[in-house]
């Protein structure tokens, strides 16, 4: 099957591989580098040589990752924002029944039961607060 692919569509190949695998990483570094192969496509198919071909993936790709890349990452890169369980850290609630140190106990934080653990015993009515998260299960402290 490779000795029937033109250049166009060895170059075009690489760009749409490079763009699912870019799905999988973060980034948008593996996307810059499929601009330069989408170029190199075009001028294989405008009927460039090879030297050129490869000129226009290192220079496209080049141009892409300092001029393309970093937009993209600020646009749709993370905004510090703490999403899920990360938001919980400092949330209060108050204890639904005894518990002993370190026993895992549920708790109603913003009206959804956490598995949560405290390293001191704790009474119904107590107050405790969110300190860190391991995994799904939340560590709180007396307050």
């Amino acid at each position: 099957m490779i000795e029937y692919m033109t250049p166009v569509t060895l170059w075009f190949a690489i760009g749409v591989f490079l763009l699912v695998l870019e799905m999988f990483t973060p980034g948008f570094f593996l996307a810059s580098i499929a601009v330069g192969a989408f170029l190199a496509s075009g001028t294989a198919w405008l009927g460039g040589p090879a030297s050129l071909q490869l000129l226009a993936f290192i220079i496209g790709g080049g141009i892409s990752l300092i001029s393309i890349r970093p937009i993209f990452k600020n646009y749709l890169g993370a905004n510090g924002i703490p999403t899920n369980a990360e938001a919980m850290i400092g949330k209060e609630s108050i204890v639904a029944s005894n518990v002993y140190a370190g026993e895992h106990f549920y708790s109603d934080i913003d009206g959804v039961p956490w598995d949560c653990k405290c390293d001191l015993s704790l009474s119904k009515g107590d107050t405790i607060r969110v300190l860190s998260l391991e995994s799904t299960v939340l560590n709180m402290e007396k307050i």
